[in-house]
């Protein structure tokens, strides 16, 4: 039926539905995690519309924190994001290249530095928490303590090397990478990809889909027939 939305799929990157927390589950916070964080403030980040620079919370980081922390404990049993600190300003920042062009430059978001600061508190607050219970799932590997970009790479790399030995099929896909690879001709490197000896040939294990323009896309399966 048009305009119904369709049931949810269940996979492995499906919602992970956690057990409501329980009273003493998570820590109250406290002046000195507030203090603490206020301190490591880089004094040199950019001021948001609230117009109060992080220097001024660092250097009065032992005066404010007291109130900071009565403030998260206050967002905290409302359940209420403060609209004020809702508000954003974005900066352009000039990537590349000429500087007459839009597309040369990205928008940079300047946010409050207390709201940064209450994040960070309730962040000390709840990820032991939630690492405890499993609720950012076995895929998650940015923004976490003890894992990364590489321990992600090494995972993928394994599960491929499975899926080589099993005979299975890999389709690849990446979205924004011409900022990376846009100084390379694309027929040119979607070729050397697939025949230098270094990766398999797209008709023998597997099938790498390259998605990013259409240009790119033609190119794509030109070198698929090609080869």
């Amino acid at each position: 039926m048009k305009g119904v939305l369709p049931d949810e799929a269940e996979s492995e990157y499906s919602i992970i539905r956690v057990a409501p927390i329980r009273q003493g589950e998570v820590p109250m916070p406290t002046t000195e995690i507030t203090e603490k964080i206020m301190n490591e403030l880089n004094v040199s980040s950019g001021t948001g519309p609230d117009e109060v620079p992080a220097r001024i919370l660092r250097e009065c980081s032992h005066e404010l924190a007291l109130p900071i922390t009565l403030l998260v404990i206050r967002i905290l049993f409302l359940g209420v994001w403060p609209e004020i600190w809702k508000d954003h300003w974005i900066v352009p920042l000039h990537k590349r290249g000429v500087t007459f062009k839009s597309k040369q430059y990205r928008g940079v978001h300047l946010t409050a530095q207390i709201s940064k600061v209450v994040e960070r508190v309730v962040k000390q607050l709840f990820v032991p928490y939630l690492d405890r219970t499993g609720a950012f799932g076995p895929n998650q590997f940015a923004y976490r303590q003890h894992r990364g970009a590489r321990d992600a790479l090494a995972l993928l790399v394994m599960r491929w090397i499975i899926a080589f030995n099993s005979g299975d099929s890999i389709i690849l896909y990446t979205s924004d990478v011409s900022g990376a690879f846009d100084r390379v001709e694309a027929n040119r490197r979607l070729k050397k990809t697939c025949c230098n000896g270094n990766a398999p040939a797209p008709d023998q294990t597997t099938k790498v889909l390259a998605r990013t323009t259409k240009r790119e896309g033609d190119c794509w399966r030109r070198v698929l027939d090609s080869v």
